[in-house]
């Protein structure tokens, strides 16, 4: 069975399929409200795509929404953490371009592989940002790496600067180790957005304990 990946327009969750199956990502179970009287309900996920698989089996994806070109629309990348049986593991991402108001993109751009040096993982994230004075938006690939020899799990990442209109980074900034790492995951995350007062943008990585 060819791999896939798939998404939904509310709280693009990731749900990932290590044996024989797509990879997937798939709207969360619907989210329950106690109001203090009843239990409210909320499952308004009101569209379900499905793209073209990046790559052999992933040890981890992510997505994140951006925007690439003059059309007000956003863009959707889709990233998975190849882990290919033979090769070094890769980031391997496609753009959905132009997303309407149900999550419907207009067309969908090639895989474009982006080589690691983090070896194997129990997970792997990506999150679009603006770390320059360049208006074009920069990603962050991140990886939470099994250990190794020398060390143990860590969150590992790499900032690609300036994305063209077709989700083609311009340059590469260095891989970057954290000193943090614990147990084993099944699922890792990565998201940048303003937690305090200064006005660089802060980051936070998670990872879904096993």
């Amino acid at each position: 069975m060819n791999r896939l990946l798939r998404f939904a327009t509310m709280s693009l969750a990731i749900a990932l399929q290590n044996a024989c199956g797509p990879v997937e990502l798939e709207a969360a179970p619907p989210a329950h409200v106690d109001d203090g009287d009843e239990l409210a309900t909320s499952t308004d996920a009101i569209h379900v795509g499905e793209e073209p698989g990046v790559g052999a089996e992933a040890q981890g994806a992510g997505a994140t929404v951006m925007s690439l070109d003059s059309d007000p629309r956003p863009e959707l990348m889709l990233m998975a953490y190849d882990n290919p049986s033979v090769n070094p593991n890769t980031f391997r991402y496609r753009i959905v371009r132009n997303l309407s108001a149900d999550g419907v993109g207009t067309h969908t751009g090639p895989g474009i592989i982006v080589s690691s040096p983090f070896g194997e993982a129990d997970g792997a994230g990506v999150a679009a940002t603006n770390l320059d004075s360049s208006s074009r938006p920069d990603v962050v690939f991140m990886a939470y790496t099994k250990p190794t020899a020398t060390q143990g799990r860590r969150f590992r990442y790499r900032v690609g600067y300036n994305l063209s209109n077709d989700g083609v980074v311009a340059s590469w900034g260095p891989n970057i180790t954290t000193s943090y790492g614990a147990n084993a995951a099944q699922g890792a995350g990565v998201a940048i957005g303003m937690i305090d007062a200064d006005p660089r943008p802060d980051m936070v990585v998670m990872y879904y304990e096993n």
